[in-house]
């Protein structure tokens, strides 16, 4: 493999471009970059307060989203009244049985990404979880290893980003995407071998196998041996899975530090980007099915590209992704955006790329202190 070493463990994220740590990157979108990070944290505070009045328990992709999102969200560390809304998620989490069998429909759905964010959302709030924090971590850990042992069975089941259920032990995208993002959590924390060698296959899986040069885009399914399948699933993409592949392969390489692992996703995001784009009205096309782009221009897609194309401005900050995180985000306005836990991970997981933008040129920044009124 050539982007990637399994034996990494270092666990400090590091700006890798002295451009972007002597603080060049001042503006994004048209405005002060402290002013883009306001605006989006406000959208933040929104989302939270809309979606805690929500009563939705049972959820297992609303639990671990929520959770993961609210972990990144300063307000509710520490002595924040709000603070038990975290506990009691990651106490509820963590309280949840492994499924077995059939009763993985009943509260992780079909596939493994239910439990893998259950498995985000814990690996993010270990952290910041007192004396449970070893608790949450070692279940998060114990999460991620058992989804990966499930996708490697041969009977095993997925879910495409549509939310078809797949069939002969195909290969999601969209689970190693997940699997990489919960192991980068993991090893920020500490490091591990057994997680090591989980992000490794992950980043190997999506670099060697979802990859088409051909394409130039990420496929969303392989076969189990990871060969390519003789029908239209050798060339569907599907852009949600294929954004979040890359802002965690981008968040793989921050990392790590590996500016080699940075320019590759960086090259494979402008492809992408520029395929994708719509030329005549804008947006991002959510689906190539039979080497056409399909007319669909979801939030989601539109959000996972703001994440990835936020990563790649803090790793490196130059003038295409600065520019093409201008074009997204002035789109992304523009659409409707549903209060959704996924729309709060996206945001947050954006905020947080600025953030570290900010601090690196010595601001000090905090969240809202006193946003979230929940009655």
């Amino acid at each position: 493999m050539d982007a990637v070493s399994a034996s990494r463990l270092n666990t400090n994220p590091v700006a890798v471009n002295s451009k972007v740590a002597s603080g060049v990157v001042v503006a994004l979108a048209g405005k002060p970059l402290f002013t883009l990070y306001q605006e989006l944290a406000a959208e933040v505070d929104g989302l939270v307060g809309r979606l805690l009045k929500e009563d939705k328990e049972g959820d297992v992709r609303r639990d671990g989203q929520l959770l993961a999102a609210l972990a990144s969200w300063n307000p509710l560390r520490g002595q924040y009244p709000k603070a038990v809304v975290l506990e009691q998620l990651a106490e509820r989490s963590v309280a949840v049985s492994l499924p077995d069998g059939n009763e993985q429909g009943e509260y992780f759905g079909v596939g493994i990404g239910g439990m893998l964010y259950l498995a985000g959302g814990l690996a993010s709030f270990a952290g910041q979880g007192g004396n449970r924090g070893a608790v949450y971590w070692q279940r998060a850990r114990e999460l991620v290893l058992y989804s990966l042992d499930l996708s490697d069975k041969s009977g095993y089941i997925g879910q495409t980003q549509r939310g078809i259920a797949t069939t002969d032990g195909a290969r999601c995208l969209g689970d190693w995407a997940q699997i990489l993002s919960v192991c980068i959590h993991l090893l920020r924390q500490r490091a591990d071998r057994e997680v090591q060698i989980a992000a490794a296959r992950a980043v190997a899986a999506m670099l060697n196998y979802h990859y088409q040069p051909d394409l130039g885009l990420m496929v969303e399914l392989t076969r189990r041996d990871f060969f390519l399948y003789d029908d239209e699933r050798a060339s569907y993409v599907h852009g949600k899975g294929a954004l979040a592949a890359l802002g965690g392969l981008m968040a793989e390489a921050e990392r790590g530090k590996e500016e080699k692992l940075i320019t590759l996703v960086g090259r494979y995001l402008r492809q992408h980007l520029e395929t994708a784009w719509d030329p005549v009205d804008g947006g991002l096309r959510d689906e190539f099915v039979d080497g056409t782009w399909a007319v669909v221009k979801s939030v989601e897609v539109q959000g996972e590209a703001l994440v990835a194309l936020a990563a790649l401005v803090a790793c490196r900050g130059g003038d295409w992704e600065m520019e093409w995180f201008g074009r997204v985000y002035e789109y992304w306005l523009t659409c409707e955006r549903s209060v959704s836990p996924m729309g709060l991970c996206q945001t947050v997981d954006c905020v947080a790329w600025l953030a570290g933008l900010l601090e690196r040129d010595g601001r000090s920044v905090d969240w809202f202190t006193d946003v979230l009124e929940v009655t």
